[in-house]
Parts: C-alpha cells; sequence; structure tokens
C-alpha cells in the first residue's frame, strides 16, 4: 500500500486506507527503524 503525508494543522499526517479496516480510535505505536516507520497496533484494537 502506499500513503502519502499530509499537512494537518501544525502537525505532519498520513491517510490511512480503508482497506486496513480500522476503527476511528486505533491506537499504535509507532518508531522509526533505520530509514523505515513501523506502526504496531496497540493490543485494544479491533477491526471493524
Amino acid at each position: 500500500m502506499k500513503a502519502k503525508v499530509f499537512k494537518s494543522g501544525n502537525s505532519l499526517a498520513i491517510r490511512l486506507p480503508k482497506a486496513l479496516n480500522l476503527t476511528k480510535d486505533c491506537e499504535f505505536n509507532i518508531k522509526q527503524i533505520n530509514n523505515n516507520i513501523v506502526s504496531t497496533p496497540e493490543g485494544r484494537n479491533k477491526a471493524r
């Protein structure tokens, strides 16, 4: 999947594709490893 960074207020954001079946309040841990961004969902998240 491909996503594009965009400006949201004073922050940068990434719009996540609908195909990921995420709900509105899903929380993620995000870290940078080398030159990659790794996003891991918290255990409480549920798909739609």
